[in-house]
């Protein structure tokens, strides 16, 4: 049985990664390579034509992971006080990241 569990995970875990390459783009700027991660796939018009010059087929060394959400996905209170908070934005910094809270 433990042994059925761990191939279903496995399998998902495959499935996911394929979902999120299929929805990841690489493009670089001045050395600094931009990995978008879209929630929606990416159509030929999701970005002007001339964005294309900078498309990348992987990512460099440094990189800068910016996610594309197209509905708010459920977030927890963040539990640190806050690093920056001048409206419109309050930014909180956590173990995993920073997060933007617009007004």
């Amino acid at each position: 049985m433990i042994l059925f569990a761990i191939l279903i995970s496995n399998d998902l875990a495959l499935r996911l990664r394929v979902l999120v390459l299929k929805n990841s783009r690489y493009y670089s700027v001045g050395g600094i390579t931009l990995e978008v991660r879209s929630d929606l796939p990416f159509a030929a018009r999701t970005f002007v034509p001339a964005i294309g010059r900078f498309r990348v087929a992987r990512p460099g060394r440094d990189r800068v992971r910016v996610n594309l959400h197209f509905t708010l996905p459920d977030l927890t209170a963040p539990r640190t006080p806050p690093v920056y908070h001048k409206s419109p934005w309050t930014i909180y910094r956590g173990r995993s990241g920073w997060t933007y809270v617009g007004d």
